[in-house]
């Protein structure tokens, strides 16, 4: 069966950035079915630009302030008519082949999801970010049955990596509107509904870091985490999935991670202090984690070499 894809971009602000998110799934070898851009309200001209393409090559759907990116992406999603949706953020680009390769995977297998890719960084100007080296302490991404796995972090970078069946959504339900972790949350859901698929090969996603980004915006407190975390472990069906005391040693773990996470970007962003406290945290609560260890002693020491900082996840 053929499958087709629609890309739906949520953006605020973005005017910066969204006519390369915009031409990135336009130049792509196997064509997107539609493109869907919900505005939550920008200021800027973002609307405008994405105007010009023509409602034939883009729907832009202008909104209020809806609030939070997951009630962004759920507002797209009423308008998506493909048996498949890939979330684009609006300052990131697909790579050529990205859906090509999203599409062959999930017809090639009616179980599966979800489909997911690695990403490239890149910084403000879409330059790549660090050496071209793997990053510090490689993180697994694994295939088939990953529920378990996804109950400790996410291995999926970004929605955009991504891309999700249309009937595994419809049941698995939309985004929350958490204020970090939403696709995390999401992905334990749609990892009760199927498989995940791990593309190996070229990124499927360039994923630009820069100050005004989602992620960097978010990923300022420990806290933001909370309600997702929350929100995954209270889910009755995962809860009847697994037994008691082993979800209860995934949160632990999960909230370590979480920890480590927000410590992880602190350091990245040359912020020791704020680096070393979730570090700890994170250490206090599961000592054995060596990633975290050496960032720990970089915070401490407050000396990171740049390409070093640059590679970390």
């Amino acid at each position: 069966m053929t499958l087709r894809c629609s890309v739906v971009i949520p953006a605020r602000d973005m005017a910066s950035y969204i006519a390369e998110a915009i031409e990135s799934v336009l130049a792509q070898e196997e064509p997107a079915l539609e493109i869907v851009v919900v505005d939550d309200g920008s200021a800027d001209a973002t609307p405008d630009i994405a105007g010009r393409y023509g409602p034939d090559r883009v729907r832009v759907i202008r909104e209020g302030r809806l609030g939070s990116v997951g009630a962004e992406r759920n507002r797209g999603l009423r308008e998506a008519r493909g048996d498949a949706v890939v979330f684009l953020d609006a300052d990131d680009r697909l790579a050529p082949s990205a859906l090509r390769r999203f599409l062959r995977a999930l017809e090639r297998d009616p179980g599966l999801a979800v489909a997911y890719g690695e990403v490239l960084v890149v910084d403000a100007e879409g330059r790549a970010i660090g050496t071209g080296k793997a990053p510090l302490f490689r993180k697994r991404r694994p295939s088939g049955e990953i529920l378990e796995r996804l109950l400790v972090g996410t291995p999926v970078v970004t929605p955009g990596a991504a891309c999700i069946r249309r009937k595994n959504l419809d049941t698995a339900g939309g985004f929350s509107t958490f204020p970090m972790g939403e696709d995390w949350e999401l992905w334990c859901r749609l990892a009760l509904t199927g498989r995940f698929s791990y593309l190996r090969g070229p990124p499927v996603l360039e994923y630009r870091r820069h100050p005004g980004s989602m992620t960097s915006t978010r990923a300022e407190r420990f806290e933001s985490l909370l309600p997702a975390i929350d929100a995954i472990y209270g889910n009755p069906a995962l809860r009847a999935r697994f037994p008691a005391w082993l979800l209860a040693a995934r949160r632990r773990s999960a909230v370590a991670a979480a920890y480590g996470f927000v410590g992880r970007t602190a350091l990245r962003n040359g912020s020791w202090d704020m680096a070393r406290g979730n570090l700890l945290e994170c250490l206090r609560r599961d000592p054995w984690r060596a990633r975290e260890l050496v960032l720990l002693v970089a915070s401490l020491v407050k000396w990171l070499p740049g390409p070093l900082r640059r590679r970390i996840k």
